[in-house]
């Protein structure tokens, strides 16, 4: 996950802010923050004080379908995908950053 990524919530990423859902209250938090203009980065920073997890949960937000990327190229969210292509794609992420 590039820190200059930026995520916007999802339909699903609305209703679970509505509705009791299985979230913990620390990636509702997150998810809270997550708001279309707010960069991994500054995510990072302004969760800080929350145990230093924002990515592990970022990607939980990304996997449950909760939130998608948008394209820093073009402003638009990126295409919706299958759960397991979000999966693949958050894996690659992940690794790519690690390499």
């Amino acid at each position: 996950m590039q820190d200059s990524t930026v995520f916007v919530k999802t339909a699903k990423g609305h209703e679970a802010l509505t509705q009791h859902t299985e979230l913990s209250v620390r990636v509702r938090r997150i998810l809270i923050l997550v708001n279309g203009s707010n960069t991994v980065d500054q995510l990072r920073q302004l969760s800080a004080g929350w145990g230093g997890m924002a990515e592990s949960w970022l990607m939980e937000l990304l996997e449950g379908g909760y939130i998608e990327s948008l394209s820093t190229t073009k402003g638009t969210a990126a295409p919706r995908q299958d759960p397991e292509q979000q999966a693949l794609a958050g894996a690659r992420e992940t690794l790519s950053a690690l390499i």
